[in-house]
């Protein structure tokens, strides 16, 4: 096993990944025997890409969008309708009864709450219609009801898309630095050294409930580099602050409002808990609010961290390099494909285009799959095993250049690099 997985112009190393590592994961190193030096330089055209994709799925229905919108909303109203009726039939006294209504609600409305958030975040890509305006102002309307600042959002968001798994550039799921690992990587560590990890999951719970808004606040996995390409100095960017580095002066005001639809939300959930009482509140909105965060976390960390997968520096990244190193991942019944919109199982598609309708993935998708051959990446490992793998073994990469792939923090389970004429 060799030290090190940064590939260089002058060390020739061979991608074999480990088969627990690896998963069902397909790439063209694995079909090919390619080196990763060598994967990192071909692949399909942009152009050819793009051509195969059919007309129609781009066309962006303002109808059919917001007939999406509608539906989730009434899963919403009527989960919420249902739980009250049963809760309330249900004596005061029956609290193990109660107690599992309440984790039934909890669950399903965070299901509900995550499909509005799909929702609005096709209006931030601009494939919720052909309107900007609407596009927007029902985006912000959706997001904000999340707590998710909508401008602030979307801006950093395109950055992800634009320069996904770069080492420098990328925004959010950006691999860490050994010597960049923070308290909670070590604790989890610790828990690893004495096979702990899976029954004491620390570090991924904290971070299916808390990632999203740790990351929203204090840039937690974001970039290493503002928006004009300078690292971040001594003051912590943030989704909240437009001075923070992570913004260019003109989104100023949109940074502005996007906090202050969130301070709005807010405002709302605290004049409720005047009338209903905060226990109320926290039960009926925030848990749910939670298990939304939940979902989000585990769908792009599925679609963005896996062992078998390159980060790339500076000279040897391209867009569709980094839009191909997503991973798309098996259908989990009704909540991928109808309740969450198709968000975890047509990722590669929506990197490559992202303004193609949630509607129309799955046929776009099916349409790039022979020009991308075995460059599109599935991983059909079960969700919950294939979180708890990439928080075990994707850890940190060993520097910003070339091509990187994931190193764990332990022996056990290490992605196998062997070079050329070794082990064979």
């Amino acid at each position: 096993m060799c030290s090190t997985t940064t590939i260089t112009q002058t060390e020739t190393v061979e991608l074999r990944p480990s088969p627990e590592a690896a998963g069902d994961l397909r790439t063209e190193a694995d079909a090919k025997g390619l080196t990763a030096e060598e994967f990192s330089k071909v692949g399909p055209s942009v152009s050819a890409v793009q051509s195969a994709i059919p007309p129609r799925c781009r066309e962006r229905s303002l109808l059919r969008s917001a007939s999406c919108v509608v539906r989730d909303l009434l899963y919403i109203t009527a989960c919420a309708s249902i739980h009250y009726l049963l809760l309330t039939s249900i004596p005061e006294d029956c609290a193990l009864l109660r107690g599992g209504l309440w984790c039934a609600y909890i669950f399903w409305q965070g299901v509900f709450f995550t499909g509005i958030w799909v929702m609005g975040h096709e209006c931030g890509h601009g494939a919720f219609s052909a309107y900007p305006l609407v596009n927007d102002s029902v985006g912000f309307v959706l997001h904000s009801a999340l707590l998710v600042p909508y401008f602030s959002w979307q801006y950093s968001h395109s950055r992800h898309h634009k320069f996904t798994n770069h080492t420098t550039k990328g925004e959010t799921h950006v691999a860490s630095l050994k010597h960049e690992l923070n308290a909670f990587n070590r604790i989890q560590s610790t828990l690893e050294d004495y096979g702990l990890d899976e029954v004491f999951p620390v570090f991924p719970l904290v971070m299916l409930l808390f990632g999203f808004p740790i990351y929203l606040f204090w840039n937690v996995t974001g970039g290493r580099v503002g928006y004009d390409g300078r690292l971040y100095n001594k003051v912590k960017p943030s989704h909240f602050n437009p001075d923070g580095g992570l913004f260019p002066p003109h989104m100023r005001e949109k940074v502005l409002l996007s906090g202050l639809g969130c301070i709005i939300s807010l405002l709302i959930a605290a004049y409720c808990a005047r009338i209903v009482g905060l226990g109320n509140v926290v039960l009926w909105y925030g848990c749910p609010y939670l298990m939304t965060n939940a979902w989000l976390t585990l769908y792009t960390s599925l679609q963005h961290t896996h062992g078998g997968v390159p980060h790339y520096g500076d000279e040897a990244f391209t867009f569709l390099r980094g839009a191909l190193a997503s991973v798309d991942r098996p259908p989990y019944g009704l909540f991928s494909t109808h309740f969450h919109h198709e968000i975890g199982t047509t990722h590669v598609l929506h990197h490559i285009d992202s303004r193609i309708p949630c509607y129309h993935a799955r046929e776009a998708t099916e349409a790039i799959k022979p020009v991308l051959g075995n460059y599109y990446r599935v991983d059909n490992t079960p969700i919950v095993k294939a979180f708890l793998r990439a928080h075990r073994e994707c850890k940190f990469v060993e520097g910003v250049d070339g091509v990187q792939f994931y190193r764990p923090g332990q022996p056990k389970g290490a992605v196998s690099c062997t070079p050329r004429g070794e082990g064979q």
